[in-house]
């Protein structure tokens, strides 16, 4: 079983068919099972939540729904609270994938994260396989995209404004998250 995430905030109502056509497009070059998990918000009307649902379950894999307002309230709050003070570039859900380790099963001890608008073009199990070790994450550089830090500070505030240091800036659209090295679970090794 593959465990994929994904955040949503969906203000517009209109963010969710993006999700739709990431998850298809996982599904469609994937043959392991897939668990998919979507932290949202009260922003995911109950229409979008079935069309989601309905994508997933006619392929038999498995999907399940966390509303962080619910669930982490102070931390969705604080997380919200700190957001505006950035701008309006990301939205409040671009930190939800923060509260997987928390949110997630303590069972489940690997995850993938994947931004809402993401296309999948190969199988998702073949990052999965990856062993992490004792690394409690894999990303990409950010350096890798061909932005350079002059050019990421004029285009992002988190950097501009020196909540995040360029130097381990990274790519945050997909990771594989060792939970259980997040979680404090010590020498795990998946």
């Amino acid at each position: 079983m593959v465990h994929v995430c994904y955040s949503l905030y969906d203000v517009s109502g209109k963010y969710s068919k993006f999700l739709g056509m990431s998850i298809q497009s996982l599904l469609d070059n994937t043959d392991e099972t897939v668990t998919i998990h979507v932290l949202h918000d009260s922003t995911l009307t109950d229409e979008n939540r079935n069309k989601l649902s309905q994508i997933v379950y006619t392929q038999g894999n498995y999907i399940v729904f966390y509303d962080v307002e619910m669930l982490m309230s102070k931390e969705r709050k604080r997380i919200s609270k700190n957001m505006s003070s950035v701008n309006d570039k990301f939205s409040v859900a671009c930190f939800y994938r923060t509260l997987i380790p928390d949110v997630l099963s303590q069972n489940i001890r690997k995850a993938i994260y994947l931004d809402a608008d993401t296309i999948i073009n190969l199988d998702i199990k073949e990052l999965w396989d990856r062993r992490l070790g004792l690394f409690p994450i894999a990303a990409i550089p950010q350096a890798t995209s061909g932005h350079t830090k002059e050019s990421m500070s004029k285009v992002n505030p988190l950097v501009r404004k020196g909540i995040f240091d360029w130097d381990n800036y990274f790519n945050s659209g997909v990771l594989m998250m060792n939970l259980s090295q997040i979680r404090g679970g010590g020498g795990l090794s998946i």
